[in-house]
């Protein structure tokens, strides 16, 4: 199912839109030239006939403008329709963000530490549900411009591998986690990085890796597609509103991130309050909860975690990974 190289249809809905806006701004453009005839018509002989003969225009062209309007309204809700992702019930999905090469200690004063991995994870697992991992091939060092390769930290990856025999997912999150264009030394998805870094994943890992999450959570379409481009059949935390399709790939909204404060210098992460939790997870019948285990500090977050699990079992809903939920949105 996951074999080859994607050739996403373009998703020319934006495309619409921003036509739609453009043909809205010309009317507003042909009733200013309206109503200010003075410089179009002159201020003596014809001035009455040229006004009529703009206003006439003018109306006509409105006609015209609005029956545009109103056929690309139709065009982009039909491919709205089209592509809109129907799960045949409630699924949720529990990402847990940024594994990467741990080697030398730099990431334990932030909270990375395989204790607070084990702790949340650990959790998950006493509820009997899996989840997606997010990793990174390499990781960029800050204080140094270093980057770390995940290949070159054997528990780690003895970790990850341990939690896939499980039935954990492994998915790519970005080439180094790094987007900051000052002092990354390279673009994070660029294609050629992407590629290598999908191979450093499959190889590690001996999958094919189908899910990609990209660092800091959000993006635009030019690094969609470079992704797509590689061979990813399910992108997350886009910026999407909600999930659809493009041709076979899943491209999710942008989950739910239970942390609302980050003060990364000084390890001090807040949590949003567990109903705010709860209160997204009954608003959407595709509902993503995102995870950093570095910032469940306290037993505290952790008993909020430990409740919603318990809430998710009591309710019987469906807990797959991003793969697993492909897989159940394209049966049949």
């Amino acid at each position: 199912m996951f074999e080859g190289i994607v050739e996403a249809v373009p998703n020319i809905s934006p495309v619409l839109a921003n036509l739609s806006v453009f043909l809205a701004l010309l009317f507003i453009g042909l009733v200013v030239i309206l109503y200010i005839p003075k410089y179009t018509c002159g201020l003596k002989k014809g001035y009455d006939k040229c006004v009529k003969n703009r206003k006439k225009i003018i109306r006509n062209l409105f006609f015209v403008l609005v029956g545009l309007e109103i056929i690309l309204f139709l065009v982009i809700y039909q491919i709205d329709a089209e592509t809109q992702v129907k799960p045949p019930e409630k699924l949720v999905m529990i990402e847990i963000d940024d594994f990467w090469n741990m080697q030398g200690g730099y990431f334990e004063r932030y909270g990375y530490t395989m204790d607070n991995y084990e702790s949340v994870i650990g959790l998950i697992e006493e509820h009997n549900f899996s989840a997606t991992l997010a990793v990174s091939p390499y990781i960029f060092i800050e204080e140094n411009q270093d980057i770390l390769a995940l290949r070159d930290d054997p528990e780690m990856i003895e970790y990850l591998k341990q939690k896939k025999e499980i039935g954990h997912e492994i998915a790519m999150h970005g080439y180094a986690h790094c987007q900051n264009k000052t002092y990354c030394p390279e673009y994070e998805e660029n294609y050629l990085n992407i590629l290598q870094g999908k191979r450093e994943v499959d190889i590690i890992f001996e999958q094919n890796t189908v899910t990609y999450l990209p660092p800091g959570n959000f993006w635009k379409d030019p690094k969609y597609y470079n992704v797509i481009g590689t061979g990813f059949m399910i992108t997350g935390n886009t910026h999407v509103d909600k999930p659809y399709w493009d041709g076979d790939v899943l491209i999710t909204q942008r989950g739910y991130d239970v942390v609302r404060k980050w003060d990364w210098y000084k390890a001090d992460y807040e949590h949003n309050e567990y109903g705010d939790w709860v209160k997204a997870y009954e608003e959407s019948e595709f509902f993503i909860i995102q995870l950093h285990c570095n910032t469940f500090d306290s037993q505290e977050k952790l008993d909020d975690l430990d409740r919603f699990l318990d809430l998710l079992e009591g309710e019987n809903v469906k807990v797959v990974t991003y793969k697993e939920a492909y897989e159940i949105l394209t049966e049949g």
